[in-house]
């Protein structure tokens, strides 16, 4: 079997028009091979279809992320829609099909601004990238053909699947995958007493759930809130991104989330995501365990009283309901709890985002 781990080398080039392109920039060519079967491992044409297969599946993420967006501006009234561009990140990325072939970068100037209370362009918008899609996974599915054989691509697609690897692609997804055995056993302590602590004690078979990993931006979150399951009690969700990282350096961000009370906390997560997953992290099971378990290096920013919220995880309680896990500050300890994503979204709650 061909090892799934094969990936393409992308020679840094100079753009004299863009000296600060990186390699993500860089839009490899079409690949069309003509050699019937699998395209062999020593062959030219491979590493070009590999570094092709992963522009695709970029490109794929940015699409649903671009209709996912129009989707959501359209519901929106005239006043409501001005705010929600001006807020979103992820409008300045759909400009680029205004004004420019390529992706915006960081270090460019901003460009001029588009009519974003156009209905007619937000619908032309989305229709672009919905037919982009279409041609993008078609495309994808050929060259997966050619790359690797049955036994392999099932194998990859599982993963795919179990990983909801947002910036995995299938080259790579081996490599980027966290061991569930391994977090399980970072995780399973801290979970254990949670649970005590909540229901005076554990079952059998709530010490012994593996984590899901899988990355808010990929969960479906309205879902959740009818996925109930008694005997699944005890499951949970870790965000890959957020595995390892140093809580003591890393910088907190708190958005205001004022104009979403009322509204349900899966609500207010595909807001969070749509919103501030490019320029952020969402933590969840770890950063909440990380706090609890170090209160002397707590920010003493998030030692408030409020109720700050770690979208990063959900965890399904004793009732087989989702929650997303959260803690306060007592005066002298962190107090930890869970929400069912179906709440409503109240005044002293937080969401506790972490920059990249």
């Amino acid at each position: 079997m061909r090892e799934a781990n094969e990936r393409a080398q992308i020679e840094d080039s100079p753009d004299v028009d863009a000296p600060n392109v990186s390699d993500r920039d860089i839009i490899p060519l079409p690949v069309k091979w003509h050699g019937g079967g699998l395209i062999p491992a020593d062959h030219p044409d491979r590493g070009g279809a590999l570094e092709r297969l992963n522009w695709l599946d970029r490109r794929k993420r940015e699409l649903k992320e671009e209709i996912a967006l129009f989707k959501e501006a359209l519901e929106l009234d005239e006043k409501e829609r001005k705010e929600f561009f001006k807020q979103s990140s992820r409008w300045q990325n759909f400009k680029r099909w205004y004004y420019k072939d390529g992706p915006l970068r960081p270090s460019e100037p901003e460009v001029p601004t588009l009519e974003e209370d156009s209905i007619s362009e937000i619908k032309w918008a989305l229709s672009k990238s919905e037919d982009e899609l279409e041609v993008v996974n078609s495309e994808k599915e050929e060259l997966t053909r050619v790359l690797f054989d049955e036994e392999t691509l099932k194998e990859l697609r599982d993963l795919e699947k179990k990983v909801i690897g947002s910036q995995n692609t299938y080259e790579t997804a081996k490599a980027q995958i966290p061991d569930p055995e391994s977090l399980q056993k970072s995780n399973q302590k801290f979970l254990q007493d949670t649970f005590t602590k909540w229901y005076d004690k554990v079952t059998s078979k709530e010490q012994s759930r593996l984590p899901v990993i899988m990355r808010p931006e990929d969960q479906d979150w309205e879902s959740l809130k009818n996925d109930t399951d008694v005997s699944k009690s005890g499951e949970y969700t870790l965000n890959p991104d957020t595995q390892g990282l140093d809580f003591e350096k890393a910088k907190i961000f708190i958005p205001d989330l004022s104009a979403w009370n009322g509204k349900p906390l899966y609500e207010v997560a595909e807001h969070l995501i749509s919103t501030y997953s490019a320029q952020y992290h969402i933590p969840g099971i770890e950063y909440w365990m990380w706090l609890i378990e170090n209160p002397d290096k707590s920010p003493q920013s998030l030692k408030d009283g409020k109720y700050h919220f770690f979208f990063g995880s959900v965890l399904r309680n004793r009732d087989g309901s989702w929650s997303v896990p959260y803690a306060y500050w007592g005066g002298d300890d962190w107090t930890r709890r869970a929400r069912w994503v179906d709440s409503a979204w109240y005044g002293r709650y937080r969401v506790v985002l972490l920059e990249k």
